[in-house]
């Protein structure tokens, strides 16, 4: 095939992603080549290429949702092996699931725009280096492909005389190949992300939060409620990481295992915790104050033990 027949076939369509991906997931060789011969259909194409453009906002809606439910879940935990009461444990988990999603929003809102405002000030750098000084980037990335890929210094000419004719491209070659760096996608804000963590944080959190709440009402009594959440929880879990896994090409049931597995352990970790320094506390020492709700949250950050609506000291 010809250059301009080559070139005509590229811009009849992609290789099938998707495809490609799952054909390497199953180690299926012959699946693999068939994607790669022939173009995914449009509706897949127009599907990945919004997905590619949004993947910063996709990367905040799974990575909030987890965030939100492991935090709570381990919180609940943790209330439930202080043996807290519905009220107190509702309490307790409303304050820290507001405080820490506005926590978790502004700062990827603040990290994204950092990241974004680097990025740009680099491009400009780099385009400004590209047209007033071009034999210098010339050069620099001659001996990049030398000591770092081990090109001979007549094939390092060749190819960078070639990507410096398409500027675009040589430009974003550059700042990966120099910098570490990848334009990032002007479609999408640091107000959009930061706001997309708020929320997934916020209403992921309200599954193990609200589900207790829910099943307190329903079962006889809190540790049945909790045994209840703890199996709505890792369910949750075990689809935000198959959704992960899609998204990302990794293996689902792997990924799912592993979601599920981290919020077990930080809940198993916290209760553990919260039942050890109940038990350790000397019931002789201690004189009981009748518990302000307003300050639950607080006292609970300086290790005060609440029980039954009242706190040791």
């Amino acid at each position: 095939m010809g250059a301009d027949g080559l070139s005509r076939a590229l811009l009849d369509g992609v290789r099938d992603l998707k495809g490609a991906r799952e054909a390497f997931e199953r180690g299926d060789l012959e699946y693999s080549k068939e994607c790669h011969s022939h173009p995914a259909d449009d509706h897949r194409t127009h599907t990945e290429a919004h997905m590619t453009a949004g993947g910063s906002v996709v990367r905040s809606v799974v990575f909030g949702g987890l965030d939100g439910i492991v935090t709570m879940f381990a919180l609940l935990a943790g209330c439930m092996g202080a043996e807290t009461t519905v009220l107190q444990t509702v309490t307790i988990g409303v304050g820290n699931l507001i405080a820490d999603a506005f926590a978790m929003g502004y700062g990827e809102y603040v990290s994204s725009k950092a990241e974004e405002e680097y990025v740009e000030g680099e491009t400009k750098r780099e385009k400004w280096e590209m047209y007033h000084y071009p034999e210098g980037e010339r050069k620099e990335m001659m001996t990049l492909y030398m000591e770092k890929y081990g090109f001979t210094a007549q094939d390092a000419e060749f190819y960078v005389d070639i990507g410096m004719q398409y500027p675009d491209y040589f430009l974003q070659h550059m700042m990966f190949e120099e910098l570490g760096l990848t334009l990032t996608d002007s479609s999408t804000s640091p107000r959009i992300t930061g706001t997309v963590m708020f929320l997934s944080f916020l209403f992921h959190g309200l599954v193990p939060l609200g589900g207790f709440l829910l099943l307190s009402y329903l079962l006889p009594n809190n540790k049945h409620a909790f045994y209840g959440t703890c199996a709505m929880t890792i369910c949750t879990l075990l689809a935000l990481g198959y959704v992960k896994a899609k998204l990302s090409g990794q293996p689902k049931l792997k990924s799912a295992l592993a979601m599920a597995a981290n919020g077990a352990i930080a809940s198993t970790a916290a209760y553990a915790a919260s039942s050890t320094l109940k038990v350790s506390t000397h019931p002789h020492s201690t004189t009981l104050v009748p518990l302000d709700t307003h300050l639950v949250t607080l006292l609970l950050h300086d290790g005060l033990i609440l029980h039954d609506g009242l706190i040791r000291q």
